[in-house]
C-alpha cells in the first residue's frame, strides 16, 4: 500500500464573494521535505496557506493530514495533530526573557528537566543562549524571528508551517535564517511561504508556484526557477538568454 503524503489537499478552493482565491487546487508534500510556495502578489498562496493553517475555511474539496481530513480544523486543533506554525509577526511574550519564551513553549517536552535540555537545545540551534535572559520585547527584528522558529520548534512537530520567515531581515539575517531552516529540516518537514527567491535557492528541496489561484509549475527547485513562465509571472521578464 502506498504510504498517504504528510498532507495534501484535493482540488482546494476559496472563494471570497465572487472571487475565487484557490481553485482547485491539488499539492501534496511526502515526509522530510522542505517545500516552498512562491508567486507574484495576488497569485492566492497566501490564501492558500491559510486554509492549511486554519485561518480560511475553504469553500471546497479537502486538506488532509497523514491521511486524515483536517478541512476546515481550527489553527489550535491542527497543532494539537503536530503542526506548528510561525505567523509572519512574531508571537512572543515580550516582557519574558528569550529562555523564560522557550520554556514555555517546551511545556509538553517532559520534567522540568527534560524542559531545560530542550530550552538549552533550542537556544543553541538559534544562536541565542548568549541573549537567554535579555527580554524578549528588546531583540532586533531578525532575532525575533528566531526566537519565533525555536518556538516553533520546542513542540517537535511533525511539520513546520512558515509564513514569510525573512520577511524584513537584512541580507545577512536571511544567509543565517536560512542555515537555520536548513537545520531544522534535518528533523522537520517544512513548508514555507516566502518572497525572497535568494533564500528559496538556499533552502528548497522543492518549489510549487501559484498564479492565479492555481499550481503554474512545481518540481526541484533549480528546475523550476529557471522556467520560463515562472520568470514571465514572477519577474516580469524572460530569463536572460531568452530576451533579444
Amino acid at each position: 500500500m502506498t504510504q498517504a503524503p504528510l498532507l495534501e489537499t484535493i482540488a482546494l478552493t476559496k472563494r471570497f464573494g465572487g472571487v475565487t482565491a484557490i481553485d482547485r487546487v491539488d499539492f501534496r508534500v511526502d515526509a522530510g521535505e522542505l517545500r516552498c510556495l512562491i508567486g507574484p502578489n495576488g497569485a492566492g498562496k497566501s490564501t492558500f496557506f491559510r486554509c492549511l493553517t486554519g485561518q480560511f475555511r475553504p469553500t471546497g474539496g479537502q486538506v488532509r493530514l497523514s491521511g486524515r481530513d483536517i478541512t476546515g480544523a481550527a489553527t489550535h486543533a491542527i497543532a494539537r495533530k503536530g503542526v506548528s506554525i510561525k505567523t509572519q509577526i512574531p508571537a512572543l511574550f515580550d516582557g519574558l526573557s528569550v529562555a523564560e519564551n522557550v520554556r514555555l513553549a517546551t511545556r509538553k517536552a517532559g520534567n522540568r528537566m527534560a524542559r531545560t535540555r530542550k530550552t538549552e537545545e533550542i537556544l543553541t540551534i538559534t544562536g541565542l543562549s548568549s541573549h537567554a535572559s535579555q527580554m524578549a520585547g528588546t531583540l532586533p527584528h531578525g532575532q525575533r524571528q528566531w526566537l519565533e522558529l525555536g518556538l516553533v520548534m520546542a513542540g517537535s512537530p511533525a511539520l513546520m508551517l512558515l509564513d514569510e520567515p525573512t520577511a524584513g531581515m537584512t541580507r545577512q539575517e536571511v544567509a543565517r535564517t536560512a542555515e537555520l531552516v536548513r537545520s531544522l529540516a534535518e528533523d522537520h518537514t517544512i513548508i514555507a511561504v516566502e518572497h525572497d527567491l535568494q533564500f528559496v535557492q538556499m533552502v528548497a528541496d522543492a518549489v510549487t508556484v501559484f498564479h492565479q489561484g492555481q499550481i503554474l509549475a512545481e518540481g526541484p527547485a533549480d528546475a523550476v526557477l529557471a522556467d520560463r513562465r515562472v520568470r514571465e509571472v514572477y519577474l516580469g521578464q524572460p530569463p536572460a538568454s531568452d530576451r533579444c
